[in-house]
């Protein structure tokens, strides 16, 4: 069984641009009455956090407003808003009721899951919880093998450092003794909704589920190495997450001033964009034509609009955007062509270029 344990050149780019076939089984797709969608599976005990990570990340909801969510009391079905890339649908099952009930057919349920996200509350006693994830894990994984299963130790927010290591060992452990000889690999990642962490474990859990993911971190690689980048992130601008990188580590801290950049450049757009013909308001804040710069600290967010949903959110070295900003910007032109060409390849995601657009 394997654990993946997640905490806290010059020149214009010649852009790679094959589809890795082997990689197009990364997408579980849920056909369910005829809804071909990758499915997510948000499990756990009563009142862990499921509805309210679902509402913060997928719906934006202020997280001082999940106070007032009511509690879930029947399985839910959501689908993503139209303004976002993800085309997912989440299934937010209540903690009141038993996951394994045999009343419950675990055909339909993992049959044609993608995910499995497992809430545990970091701050109450995790030997129900994690009683009920083994034996869930043993149970979805004889039915469907190809689920990805991760596990969220939410509110981690609630306590400490030392606390959070205890946790995450006994966790471990624990899973380790339950699931002995089951040949599956669980993933685990601290998350709180006050904070990115939540954000970013679903960036992680999301990319595995994206039949596009290779070709953009790929695509994403190519342009950080030949722009001497630090990190280039594709964002789904709509929910916060990144649904690539570059293949180098994920800096927390990186992560969130992209995102707060994102934020800063839609406002700004929102502002001064004008109502297209026919439009009552603008549809979307943003277009082909919206570029970004954002000074941090010792190194510049180059933002750049991909699609309707999808921005470029590139983290450089101050000096050398200043000495190299127009070979950047080429090789950033040359990215978003391959993206489209790209995305044109993958039938069911709406994102042509809108006219105009490079």
């Amino acid at each position: 069984m394997a654990y993946d344990y997640r905490g806290d050149g010059d020149g214009p780019a010649v852009m790679p641009f094959q589809i890795d076939e082997q990689d197009e089984d990364r997408s579980q797709l849920s056909v369910v009455d005829g809804d071909i969608r990758p499915r997510v599976l948000l499990v756990g005990l009563r009142n862990s956090g499921k509805t309210s990570i679902a509402r913060v990340v997928y719906h934006r909801l202020s997280p001082n407003e999940t106070t007032f969510l009511e509690t879930t009391s029947d399985i839910t079905y959501d689908s993503m808003p139209s303004t976002s890339f993800l085309n997912l649908q989440i299934v937010d099952f209540p903690g009141q009721l038993n996951v394994l009930d045999p009343m419950i057919r675990g055909e339909d349920l993992f049959d044609n899951l993608g995910a499995v996200v497992f809430v545990l509350d970091a701050a109450e006693n995790i030997g129900p919880a994690t009683a009920l994830l083994c034996n869930l894990v043993q149970e979805a994984y004889n039915i469907n093998e190809n689920i990805n299963f991760e596990v969220l130790i939410h509110k981690a927010d609630t306590i400490g450092s030392e606390e959070k290591r205890v946790i995450t060992q006994q966790l471990n452990e624990a899973v380790h003794d339950g699931l002995y000889g089951v040949d599956v690999q669980i993933s685990f990642y601290l998350t709180s909704i006050f904070d990115v962490s939540v954000f970013e474990a679903m960036s992680k859990i999301t990319q595995k589920l994206l039949p596009q993911f290779p070709s953009m971190q790929g695509m994403l690689d190519t342009l950080a190495g030949r722009s001497n980048m630090i990190k280039a992130f594709l964002f789904d601008v709509s929910t916060k997450i990144y649904v690539a990188s570059d293949s180098r580590t994920v800096d927390i801290g990186l992560y969130e001033a992209c995102s707060d950049g994102i934020d800063l450049v839609v406002d700004v757009s929102g502002v001064f964009r004008r109502k297209r013909e026919g439009e009552t308001a603008p549809s979307i804040l943003y277009d082909e034509k919206t570029v970004g710069v954002v000074p941090v600290r010792n190194w510049t967010l180059y933002l750049r609009h991909v699609t309707k949903h999808l921005m470029l959110v590139c983290v450089i070295g101050t000096p050398l955007f200043e000495s190299k900003q127009a070979i950047i910007k080429a090789n950033v032109e040359a990215f978003r062509e391959g993206m489209h060409k790209m995305l044109a390849l993958y039938p069911g995601h709406d994102e042509a270029p809108e006219p105009g657009s490079v």
